[in-house]
């Protein structure tokens, strides 16, 4: 489980594994060992997991890879001579956790079941996204249409090559959602795929809710998320400067950081922005739900979500949301009244939907917040945790390893 806390911080892929590893045990008594980088407790929330923390806090993100194999191979060889294992579990399809995932598995001779929560390599704004071929041509030029140098470029192309390599190895999946399934099934991967979902702590939610009080909207709009190729921020701000050209106080928040950050800036500053964008960077878990909270309105334009784990906590948090209607939003909110979409690259019809959330006044707030709350009160970790199990159960027993219930 790899999270750098000098690069980016507790994580959706973490968040997840946090949560489920606590129902698991709790009513499942399936227990991990987790192999890490920051321990989890420090970030998040108490943890039903036992901690091999890596220290590589003060290595960039691709020289420390060397660094994490090796120590969390041995870590995992002591592990592996004390302790009876039944699996490998990769928390997320980054490359670090597949490397060390297979290695690991074929060191101790034990299946690797990988959650896979969405290709950076791919796009859904692209022709053809919902199936996956991997060309290293294709990739290049879609991370420098994301606004990326043409060295993170090439880095980020080389890691998606490894990445494939290495799902092509991976004996079993679990993903969370159905779109990004039938992804791995294009790849030709013939291993058991499962669809286990995802969900949020709501009562981490009503906790803060109720020790804090209600205040008056701060902002207009907020995003949540990496400043990343693939998540459409540099978009945002274009809206945004339309936005502020016809009403000329809306403020929008951008949390997070990433690879964009410093372009994002500098756009803000030759269009004479300032007063309408604040870059709050990372913030914690805390800050960051009442941040939502003072916020009138979610909007991404991200176009290679996984699930949406921030749009569920816009949800959480009383918040409408406007999004591209790109397959894996449209498959978890769908359903949800309180989320507005626009086609993909149809940067005025967002505008559009934007004003008229600012400007519609008869819309009563109280009636949005039961809405999205409502909803996101149903994405609860026991029902995920459930098919998560079987999941786990199911490879482990198609693999004939055996379980010892």
């Amino acid at each position: 489980m790899y999270h750098p806390s000098n690069l980016w911080p507790f994580s959706g892929s973490e968040r997840r594994f946090v949560n489920l590893s606590k129902v698991l045990k709790q009513n499942y008594q399936v227990e991990f060992d987790a192999i890490e980088t920051t321990p989890t407790i420090d970030h998040y929330m108490h943890t039903f997991h036992r901690s091999f923390p890596i220290d590589l806090s003060t290595q960039g993100i691709y020289f420390g890879l060397v660094n994490w194999l090796v120590c969390g191979l041995k870590t995992a060889i002591g592990l592996i001579r004390k302790t009876k294992y039944d699996f490998v579990y990769a928390t997320n399809n980054n490359l670090y956790n597949l490397l060390l995932g297979y290695l690991i598995g074929k060191l101790s001779h034990l299946p690797l079941i990988v959650v896979v929560h969405h290709f950076r390599w791919s796009d859904y704004a692209a022709r053809g996204s919902r199936s996956l071929n991997f060309g290293f041509n294709q990739t290049y030029h879609l991370m420098k249409r994301n606004d990326l140098s043409t060295t993170d470029s090439i880095l980020r192309t080389l890691g998606a090559f490894f990445e494939n390599t290495v799902l092509k190895r991976t004996n079993a999946f679990i993903t969370i959602s159905r779109t990004v399934a039938s992804q791995i099934n294009s790849l030709g991967i013939k291993s058991p795929i499962f669809v286990s979902g995802n969900g949020i702590d709501i009562a981490f939610f009503n906790s803060i809710f109720e020790d804090s009080t209600c205040d008056d909207p701060v902002y207009d709009s907020i995003y949540v998320g990496r400043l990343d190729e693939g998540k459409g921020v540099l978009d945002l701000l274009e809206v945004w400067r339309t936005i502020a050209s016809r009403l000329t106080k809306a403020k929008i928040a951008i949390v997070g950081n990433g690879k964009l950050r410093n372009k994002a800036e500098v756009f803000v500053k030759d269009n004479k922005l300032a007063h309408n964008v604040e870059f709050l960077g990372y913030i914690d878990d805390v800050d960051l739900i009442l941040t939502i909270r003072r916020s009138r309105l979610f909007v991404t334009l991200s176009t290679t979500e996984g699930w949406g784990l921030a749009v569920a906590e816009a949800l959480a948090c009383g918040l409408p949301v406007v999004a591209y209607a790109i397959p894996t939003l449209c498959e978890t909110f769908g359903d949800c009244s309180t989320v507005r979409f626009a086609e993909v690259g149809e940067k005025e019809q967002v505008i559009e939907i934007i004003i008229d959330h600012l400007t519609n006044l008869h819309r009563r707030r109280e009636d949005i917040v039961k809405v999205s709350k409502d909803f996101a009160a149903k994405l609860d970790w026991k029902t995920v945790a459930g098919k998560e199990y079987e999941a786990i159960l199911k490879s482990v027993q198609y693999l004939n390893v055996g379980y010892e219930k």
